[in-house]
């Protein structure tokens, strides 16, 4: 395993953690890797840090460092997550972006936005990267209905609860795969 980080001061701190991994200091626009040199790479809740205007540019340099079979794991924040993962404020990437953004530098560290993404928006961005891709977010929301102890907000938890007792799971399902974080598998085109 081979980690990428671009702080130096986080990297530290992975290093500490992971004593047995590869972990180095670099940008994802410039990955330091020779082409074709990964069967995978997984961008796990990286995406929605990468200001839009980058994540093209980012997807199209894992696809230059994957090989011909290679497989790109993407978990991304969902514009529509009831409670934004990272604030914790209820429908907060609901608002139009120039609303929620001011919201976001009060509470924020500078420099640490948030961009979050719709499905339709990730399969443009990884299309046009070059990327195919299988959506597997239906499984993550199953996940967390059947099992909704991985639900990590107690309220939230209780309203699922409610929900499944009243025998509409095919529907529950369906709702929380449209506010579920966005988890999906891509391969070269």
């Amino acid at each position: 395993m081979t980690g990428l980080e671009i702080g130096r001061k986080h990297l530290r701190i992975a290093k500490m953690i992971n004593l047995d991994s590869k972990l180095i200091l670099g940008d994802g626009l410039e990955l330091p890797f020779k082409d074709n040199g990964f069967h995978t790479v997984i961008l796990n809740d990286v995406l929605e840090h990468v200001p839009y205007r980058n994540a093209e540019s980012l997807l199209r340099e894992i696809w230059r460092v994957l090989d011909r079979k290679g497989k790109l794991y993407i978990s991304v924040s969902n514009k529509y997550q009831i409670k934004e993962p990272h604030t914790l404020i209820w429908f907060l990437t609901w608002l139009p972006r120039k609303c929620y953004v001011p919201i976001l530098r009060r509470i924020r560290q500078p420099g640490n936005m948030i961009y979050p993404y719709t499905s339709e928006r990730l399969k443009e961005v990884c299309g046009n990267a070059g990327f195919t891709l299988d959506d597997y977010t239906w499984f993550y929301a199953r996940k967390k209905i059947i099992e909704n102890n991985y639900i990590g907000d107690s309220l939230l938890r209780r309203i699922v609860m409610l929900l499944g007792k009243l025998g509409i799971a095919e529907s529950l399902f369906k709702i929380a795969e449209k506010f579920s974080m966005i988890i999906v598998v891509c391969e070269k085109s």
